[in-house]
């Protein structure tokens, strides 16, 4: 889960920076909602997504706090998309394929032999792009 934490620790400022901005840190505590196709237990995502709630929430000291909706409810995975674009969550995991419509190149993402062992992957994901720590 290395990998996954360097995205939450990056994502996580990301947050923190846009409520500063926004002045709302001050003023009065957000509530964002996640939509997460799988269970929140679940090893990858589900983790994932609570390791960065709970880092968000952390960090902003609960001026940002998520609500994590899990195994595909409200809207499943063909749905998430939609349902962040317009609004209706403001924060979503979903597979790049669905995103594939709109961006076509994405699509190689999903090619099989890409990333078919853990270097590649890890270099493909690491900030610095190298495989090693």
């Amino acid at each position: 889960m290395g990998g996954d934490m360097s995205a939450i620790r990056m994502l996580a400022p990301v947050i923190g920076c846009i409520v500063s901005l926004s002045g709302i840190a001050n003023a009065q505590q957000v509530k964002l909602k996640a939509a997460l196709q799988v269970p929140v237990s679940e090893a990858f995502f589900g983790q994932s997504l609570a390791q960065f709630k709970k880092e968000v929430e952390e960090r902003t000291r609960n001026a940002v706090t998520i609500e994590i909706f899990d195994n595909g409810k409200p809207y499943n995975d063909a749905q998430i998309v939609g349902a962040v674009t317009s609004g209706a969550m403001q924060l979503g995991v979903a597979g790049f394929n669905q995103f594939a419509d709109k961006i076509p190149a994405i699509d190689i993402l999903e090619q099989p032999f890409l990333f078919n062992f853990d270097a590649l992957t890890n270099a493909a994901f690491s900030p610095t792009g190298s495989s090693g720590p």
